[in-house]
């Protein structure tokens, strides 16, 4: 196996930084998009904006886990603004359905996001 070299360990950690703002800054926006459906009753539609927030949320973190100690803190805040923003939108959700019982995806979503933080 060849031995990776500074230049090619850097391009490697530029593009995982990368990816992980990406998927934040995706993430985000599918978060204002559901806040903006919900207060304007289009339930369906800020459910699928509320799940597309939690996939992008956990390809970052899975980004995030890859990085050194000091760039994973660069991104602490980011992910923990991001979690709250999920947790308000999964009790829009509830309330939004009546529901107590958490669709499929929620609990799916749920388990990979608590492993993924475990392992970090």
């Amino acid at each position: 196996m060849k031995r990776r070299g500074p230049k090619e360990d850097g391009q490697e950690r530029d593009l995982i930084l990368s990816l992980a703002t990406s998927d934040l800054n995706l993430a985000q926006v599918f978060a204002a998009g559901a806040r903006s459906a919900y207060h304007s009753g289009r339930m369906e539609d800020g459910e699928f904006a509320r799940l597309k927030t939690v996939k992008f949320y956990c390809e970052a973190l899975r980004s995030v886990l890859q990085m050194s100690g000091r760039d994973r803190e660069s991104f602490s805040d980011q992910l923990q603004n991001l979690r709250s923003q999920i947790e308000w939108l999964s009790m829009q959700t509830a309330a939004s359905f009546r529901s107590s019982v958490k669709p499929q995806e929620d609990v799916s979503m749920e388990k990979l996001c608590k492993l993924l933080e475990e392992k970090g």
